[in-house]
């Protein structure tokens, strides 16, 4: 295993998390801190690598706990779920976007992006949230898995796939 990054602005990272590999090789991950309770950066942020690796930089701030993140097929949107919203960014510009509350979710885990380009959210209360990928707006809530204890959202043909405790795959 090779480290790609373990430092920003001279200081380690928190605690890398998730990661998404953009249309063009760079690397967007999340770095919360998570019950260490000791922050080595000045937030919990996300950073981009450069596809050569040998540039990070941070993208996105205002962050309460960064978890889960996935772009669009363009690479022009980002979204990143942070406890209980889930949070778009410009790649571009690295502006915010709307970002989208989740009423009743108890801390958004994992995303993945659906083959109806859906953006598909798990949370730590066993829920499984869609959202609209234009406007955050969302679409539906599954909690007939509750107490399953789900993993993270994967995409498989046209179905989305959530794994459990007890070694079931649910596919939706």
């Amino acid at each position: 295993l090779e480290v790609l990054a373990d430092a920003y602005d001279g200081r380690p990272l928190n605690k890398p998390n998730d990661l998404w590999i953009d249309p063009g090789g760079g690397v967007y991950f999340s770095d919360p801190v998570y019950g260490r309770g000791e922050r080595n950066q000045d937030g919990e942020h996300v950073y981009y690598l450069s596809p050569d690796r040998k540039r990070l930089v941070r993208a996105a701030t205002g962050f309460r706990q960064p978890n889960g993140i996935v772009g669009t097929p363009d690479g022009k949107t980002l979204y990143v779920a942070d406890i209980d919203t889930l949070r778009r960014f410009d790649v571009n510009t690295g502006a915010p976007l709307s970002p989208r509350p989740f009423r009743n979710a108890s801390f958004v885990n994992d995303i993945a992006r659906g083959p109806d380009t859906a953006v598909y959210i798990t949370d730590s209360t066993d829920n499984l949230w869609a959202a609209d990928p234009t406007d955050g707006a969302g679409r539906w809530k599954q909690d007939a898995l509750l107490y399953r204890h789900l993993t993270a959202p994967v995409i498989v043909g046209d179905a989305i796939a959530v794994g459990d405790v007890e070694g079931y795959i649910h596919y939706l």
